[in-house]
């Protein structure tokens, strides 16, 4: 599947070695260098990996549009699409609330950055980037609770271990206040920082062309974190900020390259490089991840207790099977499962191939249903 569109907005978000990166203020010394090589062909046996443990009919009352978060936290699933409409569902599939509250007043915004679960205090947050404030709602019925000023201005955002992760990859919002010139800051709450990772490199802090992927990937025991341009992942844990793993991306973009500040419509129609490492996550002893190469998606799955690749391709497009009638881009894990949001054109694509490999409820789905949430059981 050709993804041009989402190349031109992130063909320029990768590289090697980070040439800046002391790892100041990082915690751990162990890191696993992971390489990938892209196979050739097609993974026509994905179910000899995956199979589909259980799936969600996500309720079509609230249309959802273009992904951009998805968060599955006591099952309830939230979801946040590219018109700032966040969507809470029931594990049963129907529609709890829903936030399209539009405006400048108390409980209203401007424009949805990301989104946080707090669980030990039944909240959702979001971030407002147009308003510049956190605001709280209940996690249960989207009850509006409080806001609070946000001093960062923030591209992603996340939750862990009673902290607020802001990702900040430019700094001319505040070009005078060197200690706003970080990457990665740590926050009790939306006001004060007390932890500041990653020094921006100078030569790429005002270098728009970021990617359009999330920074943040959260699975069941630690938080992973990537940068813009660096294919190194970093596993925010209780004990702080660690770099878990180095990828090894075939004709990585160079960061020499990144530091020139290239054109992204030139690299997303000619470049030969691999970049935008995206969507890490892991199920046991199983780590996913995807990136793009030559205007491709690619998939990789590793064995980390093997220490070996099991697939890395540009296909994961299976023969429908009753063990595995649809498989989509894994979009996170949950209870140690990968899930995917599989879209309702993709499955009546693959009802045509082989019809017996879905059960009947399965045949309700139309154009016009939202997604379904498949979570996958591993096999291997």
């Amino acid at each position: 599947m050709i993804l041009l569109f989402s190349v031109l907005i992130t063909a320029c978000s990768t590289g090697t070695n980070d040439t800046n990166d002391s790892y100041a203020g990082l915690t751990g010394d162990s890191i696993r260098t992971i390489e990938l090589n892209i196979s050739d062909t097609s993974w026509t046996d994905v179910k000899s990996l995956l199979q589909i443990d259980s799936y969600v009919f996500l309720s079509s009352k609230v249309p959802i549009g273009t992904l951009e978060r998805v968060i599955i936290e006591n099952d309830y699933i939230y979801i946040l699409d590219e018109q700032s409409r966040l969507v809470c569902f029931k594990p049963n599939g129907d529609i709890a609330f829903y936030l399209d509250r539009k405006g400048k007043g108390p409980g209203e915004f401007s424009s949805i950055t990301d989104i946080v679960i707090r669980s030990e205090k039944n909240t959702l947050t979001i971030a407002d980037q147009g308003r510049r404030k956190l605001i709280h709602y209940s996690s249960k019925n989207g009850k509006f609770i409080s806001e609070e000023d946000l001093k960062v201005s923030v591209d992603a955002l996340a939750y862990w271990n009673n902290k607020y992760y802001h990702y900040n990859p430019y700094h001319f919002n505040y070009p005078t206040d060197e200690s706003m010139h970080y990457s990665l800051l740590c926050s009790e709450n939306g006001e004060e920082i007390t932890n500041r990772y990653f020094p921006h490199d100078p030569k790429i802090a005002d270098y728009m062309y970021g990617d359009a992927f999330h920074q943040f990937s959260y699975n069941s025991d630690e938080l992973y974190f990537r940068r813009r341009f660096i294919d190194t992942v970093y596993a925010i844990t209780t004990e702080g900020v660690v770099p878990r793993y180095s990828f090894v991306l075939p004709d990585a973009l160079p960061y020499s390259l990144v530091q020139q500040k290239p054109n992204a419509l030139e690299l997303a129609t000619k470049s030969k490089y691999s970049g935008t490492l995206y969507n890490i996550f892991r199920s046991g002893n199983i780590l996913h991840a995807n990136f793009f190469n030559q205007n491709f998606v690619v998939s990789a799955y590793y064995d980390l207790e093997k220490d070996e690749t099991i697939y890395c391709g540009k296909h994961v497009w299976p023969y429908p099977t009753k063990e595995l009638p649809v498989c989509s881009l894994i979009d996170g894990v949950y209870n140690n499962k990968f899930f995917s949001l599989v879209s309702p054109l993709s499955i009546i694509e693959r009802m045509k191939i082989n019809p017996k490999a879905f059960s009947k409820d399965w045949f309700s789905i139309n154009e016009n249903s939202n997604p379904v949430l498949v979570f996958y059981k591993l096999v291997r």
